[in-house]
């Protein structure tokens, strides 16, 4: 679809007669090679249009969007010179092919459609600017265009098949046959341009001639076209010809200076919304590539981050494997349980008790631990529950004190609690203790000296 956008690389190229015989074909380019997919045959039936003839050779050969559409006359009244004239600017080469065409032609310029085609330059032409000029009288080309008003979806190109040599087929001989049998030879000239050469009767071996008219170097042919007898092949010649012509890169560049074809006639294809559309892709595809980007280098720090953490913790720890010095951690050990203190309930207790007596209508947002200090925020949406006399209650907890109370806008009630952590023998007396209550202390030994001096 990409290659359709911007550059021709299918087409469909349809010829007529003067018996009104219709043929057609069907070209694709990959590079620099051409294959025939298919041909189509008909006839103008009486009551026909030419233009509903050659739509219907459209619709079978498989027309789309992206097809370039040829259509050209090998009937009589087109004809084509060449001329050789100084390099000039646009306006200036208009008009002077103007004055030799009234100087050369028989037929007044008034009354004729011409067009011109730039053809390649040679090292036999330097400095100067070869032009071939297609020309046919004005009611021909109004009558060409009323036959074709019925064609649909329109035409790219309206131009003889002969116009179209150079470049392509440069430098070689081409035969367009006659209807006596004999026909016309276009020849490369001796320096530059086409002699048109009257041909003998079985002249072979050319483009356009027996035994293979359609033969020629990078043009391949489906199976389909190449089991046609000769002579059907060789009423497919000018559809091969305008066929080439189209796919090739001067047909855009005649394009402004050939006989203008009608709007209404003219392909419409909206290219101008499908490249839009194809440069929004672009532009989509292109935002994404930047945020995954900037994804990827986010994520790529952090990992990075990580890594350096990962490295110091493993060297850290290698460390403490290689510590070999087992007293001083056994001093360490022994320092930090002598900080332990026994007289106040471990936090996992106190923690366990608070589960225990703060209501199910209340829970608590914070909650803190210092050497037995404990701090605590609660939230409830009744205002009249007691925590003080409920957490007072505990035989692990003394001291309850409200620091504050609030209430936002949401009638919940927010209060901070202090308190510690404390043995009380009163209270675990009265409900059976979370955990065995502190060992006594060690009874105080006599003193055997003191005894014996009061005796």
């Amino acid at each position: 679809m990409l290659g359709s956008l911007f550059s021709r690389t299918s087409c469909l190229a349809l010829t007529w007669n003067a018996a009104r015989q219709c043929r057609g074909l069907r070209v694709h380019r990959t590079g620099d090679t051409y294959t025939v997919d298919d041909f189509w045959g008909g006839q103008v039936a009486e009551g026909q249009t030419l233009g509903s003839c050659l739509a219907e050779g459209l619709r079978q050969l498989g027309c789309n969007e992206t097809c370039t559409i040829a259509v050209g006359p090998t009937v009589p009244g087109w004809g084509f010179v060449d001329l050789l004239l100084p390099q000039l600017p646009p306006e200036e080469l208009v008009k002077a092919l103007s004055f030799e065409i009234g100087r050369q032609l028989p037929v007044p310029r008034e009354k004729l459609t011409w067009g011109y085609r730039l053809l390649p330059r040679t090292e036999k032409t330097p400095g100067q600017c070869p032009v071939r000029v297609v020309y046919v009288r004005d009611e021909d080309w109004h009558t060409t265009l009323n036959e074709l008003a019925a064609l649909t979806p329109g035409a790219d190109i309206i131009l003889p098949p002969a116009v179209c040599l150079d470049p392509v087929l440069s430098g070689q001989a081409v035969l367009f046959p006659g209807d006596n049998g004999n026909g016309v030879v276009a020849a490369p000239g001796e320096n530059w341009g086409r002699e048109l050469i009257a041909a003998e009767a079985g002249t072979r071996d050319l483009f356009g001639a027996l035994p293979e008219p359609l033969a020629t170097a990078s043009v391949t042919l489906a199976a389909r076209v190449a089991a046609l007898p000769p002579l059907e092949q060789q009423e497919l010649a000018g559809c091969l010809l305008l066929a080439l012509y189209a796919l090739g890169r001067s047909a855009r560049r005649d394009d402004r200076d050939l006989p203008p074809i009608p709007r209404e006639l003219r392909v419409r294809r909206n290219r101008a919304g499908r490249v839009t559309a194809l440069f929004l892709g672009f532009y989509l595809l292109l935002v994404l590539a930047v945020l995954a980007g900037q994804y990827l280098y986010a994520a790529s720090g952090e990992y990075d981050s990580l890594r350096a953490e990962a490295l110091d913790l493993k060297a850290k720890i290698g460390g403490l494997k290689g510590e070999k010095d087992v007293w001083k951690f056994l001093q360490g050990l022994e320092n930090e349980c002598k900080t332990v203190n026994l007289d106040k309930p471990p936090l996992t207790v106190c923690l366990l008790d608070m589960t225990r007596r703060i209501p199910n209508d209340a829970w608590v947002q914070s909650f803190s631990w210092n050497e037995g200090k404990l701090e605590i925020e609660v939230r409830t949406a009744n205002n009249n529950l007691n925590l003080i006399g409920l957490l007072e209650e505990s035989p692990y907890i003394s001291d309850v004190v409200a620091v504050r109370k609030s209430v936002d806008n949401d009638n919940q009630v927010n209060i901070r609690l202090q308190m510690l952590a404390t043995y009380d023998a009163v209270a675990m007396a009265k409900e059976a203790p979370l955990l065995p209550p502190p060992p006594p202390p060690p009874p105080v030994q006599p003193d055997a000296d003191a005894g014996e001096e009061g005796l």
